[in-house]
């Protein structure tokens, strides 16, 4: 994302030198003044409809919002088909780069499986890799009995003790 804007703000200088100098010698040689207020307007219209196709994107990875392309509710009821998963809370789901989508959650692990409970989390990130294309996934393992209370399935809300 940075490399495209940069190489875009590189275009746009490059393109409004060029402007600007065939604007000037509009300007010298046949006096059109009007020429130097259109050409910027052109060079400014540029610049925005650039900025227009990249800040949507720009703007979803900075506010952390979930990758367009996958379903919240989908992803978590793919981690609670896994065996041994009984619930998962706490879900973030968030793009750290362009497309590289990243999660965290709190994954509750059933009682009989609680001895392979690191088995239970690599048979998530296997799934999320393969089902999700999500690479890097942050999972809090939670024993059934001891597991949050009261917790929401997407994000954090403040728990009463």
């Amino acid at each position: 994302m940075n490399i495209r804007a940069a190489f875009l703000h590189n275009v746009a200088d490059a393109l409004g030198s060029v402007a600007v100098i065939i604007a000037g010698t509009a300007v010298i040689l046949f006096n059109w003044t009007w020429v130097d207020p259109a050409v910027t307007i052109l060079i400014s219209v540029y610049i925005l409809w650039h900025v227009k196709s990249e800040i949507g994107e720009t703007i979803r990875v900075l506010m952390m919002a979930a990758p367009p392309e996958l379903d919240p509710e989908e992803v978590a009821s793919a981690i609670e088909d896994i065996p041994g998963v009984s619930e998962v809370h706490h879900v973030l789901l968030w793009s750290m780069q362009e497309r590289e989508p990243a999660l965290t959650a709190h994954l509750v692990v059933d009682a009989a499986a609680w001895a392979d409970a690191e088995g239970v989390r690599a048979s998530v990130r296997q799934s999320l890799r393969d089902r999700f294309a999500i690479g890097h996934a942050t999972l809090e393992l939670e024993q059934i009995d001891r597991a949050c209370v009261g917790s929401s399935r997407f994000g954090h809300t403040e728990e009463k003790l």
